[in-house]
């Protein structure tokens, strides 16, 4: 299950804390976070990037620029395992 979130605020510019205890237990996801850069206060289209490792227990603390906001997807992280068969052995990712 991929999850996506996001958040804006109006003219008052604030941090905020996003907990992701909502995450199911033992998963990985890759974040790909889209947030105000630096100029965002001065310049809109400034905005920054960021890939991330997140779990269940992970917090994450961003600052919103006045006018600003944030967009985030987590797309689980795959699973990478061994199957043994008939004294073979597979690896594979999912």
């Amino acid at each position: 299950i991929n999850w996506y979130i996001g958040g804006m605020t109006n003219w008052d510019e604030r941090d905020v804390e996003i907990d992701f205890s909502f995450l199911p237990t033992d998963a990985c996801y890759t974040a790909t976070l889209f947030t105000d850069g630096i100029n965002a206060n001065k310049q809109a289209e400034d905005y920054r990037t960021e890939t991330l490792t997140i779990d269940k227990n992970s917090r994450m603390k961003l600052h919103l620029a006045s006018g600003g906001g944030f967009a985030m997807k987590l797309e689980a992280c795959p699973i990478r395992g061994t199957v043994h068969t008939r004294g073979k052995e597979y690896s594979f990712f999912l």
